[in-house]
């Protein structure tokens, strides 16, 4: 029966069908005169079934790999507030529980020696101090220091793994009460009294929301 044939009667498509068909070992042969590819009766049936039966399990692993990936970005996103934007490559992810500082590799970080990719999160009872310095004649950076600290530029204070850094004095002001913010949560965790599900954002912070606060993944 010729393979076109069969996959317009069972709705297949041909081009994976037929890669399915050589895969396995299946008698196809080309008709001389058409140049119809052909496979034989006798198999037309086991075929279709065998190839059906793989495409819903390969379907199946699919949806379980789609689901454990949204599994796993909720649990991510657990307790997310707010985003920013900042200078060289950084964005500070902030959550009621943990800051997570990403690192892109732009032409800024390239320039100062720290192009590399990555995150690092930082759990607000392991913090030990928080370091704020506006931006002005240089960039200014949020540091939160904990134990483990290391410094990506040996030579500066504002390349370490644990800064997030921002440009323009526009955004010191917000970048102050997103300090003062942060060093309240700090502070609660290390004296045992914060309660992630009880934070609040200020309204000074109000803008930072997500469109979408109630699903920060659909940004």
């Amino acid at each position: 029966m010729i393979i076109s044939d069969i996959c317009a009667q069972n709705g297949l498509d041909e081009k994976d069908f037929k890669e399915f068909l050589f895969r396995y070992g299946y008698p196809v042969i080309t008709n001389e005169y058409t140049n119809d590819a052909v496979l034989e009766d006798a198999y037309v049936r086991s075929a279709v079934r065998d190839y059906c039966a793989e495409a819903e399990e390969k379907l199946r692993e699919q949806m379980l790999r789609e689901a454990a990936l949204r599994e796993r970005r909720r649990k991510h996103y657990q307790g997310f507030l707010f985003r920013i934007a900042g200078a060289r490559g950084r964005v500070l992810e902030v959550y009621n529980s943990k800051c997570i500082i990403q690192t892109k590799i732009t032409l800024g970080s390239v320039l100062t020696g720290n192009a590399s990719d990555g995150e690092k999160t930082i759990f607000y009872p392991d913090c030990t101090a928080i370091q704020f310095k506006p931006s002005g004649l240089k960039i200014g950076y949020l540091q939160l220091e904990t134990p483990s600290m290391q410094m990506n530029n040996a030579q500066s204070n504002f390349f370490s793994e644990n800064t997030f850094t921002f440009e323009g004095s526009n955004q010191n002001e917000m970048m102050s009460e997103v300090y003062y913010f942060i060093s309240e949560l700090v502070e609660k965790a290390k004296y045992g009294t914060l309660d992630p599900k009880q934070v609040t954002i200020p309204e000074s912070l109000q803008p930072l929301l997500p469109p979408n606060a109630e699903n920060p993944m659909a940004e």
